[in-house]
């Protein structure tokens, strides 16, 4: 179980909680941590729960994304870390799901808790970030679906972050297809030929790419239903096999 504390400036506190294994950062309402404060980017940054440990990682955001002051791409998250967004700080923790049934969205409860003095978000904010609204694409008013391309584009942004151990291969025209059998077993097809390659996944990665890829066709993938067959915005089809139909664990080619 996440949970996701929101700290502003003002002194003003959100709690976020969610059995989910990746969250989404960001100002658009349609993040699972929506963050309305100056200098968080749409599409911020995402929390991923990998292996038992809380991994943040930033999604090209404008301001970037900072833990205790220094700025990451993607970083491992202790306890105690303070992670700065913008003009908010998040604290996050992982706690055991208890017995009674949780929630599968992420759940915002606001309160007017002050976290230790206001200036306790100022000592971890990014260096020489002012209050002052940035230069984004987006404003805080506008819809997510407001400009064409938005949704693929953080859908593309997305898709990277879970498939990055092979995604070498996404962007390599001579690859023509791409077959994961299970995390550990991995092929590419190149001019005709299938050839095995070292990287791998860990089990939580590839479900959250497989999640993501059927959230984003408005489709759903489980043990009830483990087939999925989609087309990708840029025309190429996906096909997944989840277990028990896959015996080596969740298929994706």
């Amino acid at each position: 179980m996440l949970n996701v504390r929101v700290l502003f400036e003002s002194g003003e506190e959100e709690t976020h909680t969610s059995a989910k294994t990746s969250l989404m950062v960001g100002r658009a309402p349609s993040n699972d941590v929506a963050i309305n404060a100056d200098g968080v980017s749409r599409y911020h940054a995402r929390l991923t729960v990998e292996d038992g440990e809380v991994v943040i990682e930033d999604l090209d955001s404008t301001n970037g994304t900072y833990v205790n002051s220094e700025q990451v791409a993607r970083h491992v998250l202790r306890v105690g870390d303070k992670i700065a967004v913008g003009n908010a700080v998040l604290i996050v923790s992982l706690e055991e799901e208890s017995s009674a049934e949780e929630p599968d969205e992420a759940a915002a409860s606001p309160s007017s808790t002050q976290f230790g003095a206001p200036e306790a978000v100022e000592a971890v904010r990014a260096p020489a970030q002012s209050s002052a609204p940035r230069p984004e694409a987006a404003s805080d008013a506008e819809a997510e679906g407001d400009h064409p391309g938005v949704k693929d584009e953080f859908y593309w942004k997305s898709l990277q972050s879970f498939l990055h151990p092979v995604w070498p291969y996404v962007l390599d025209d001579s690859v023509s297809e791409i077959m994961i059998n299970g995390p550990e077993e991995i092929f590419i097809e190149r001019k005709g030929e299938l050839h095995r390659v070292a990287e791998t996944f860990s089990e939580d990665q590839l479900n959250a790419a497989v999640l993501n890829i059927a959230q984003f066709v408005g489709r759903r993938v489980s043990e009830q239903e483990p087939y999925l067959d989609a087309r990708l915005p840029d025309g190429s089809r996906v096909a997944v096999l989840m277990p028990p139909c896959s015996r080596k664990g969740t298929a994706i080619a």
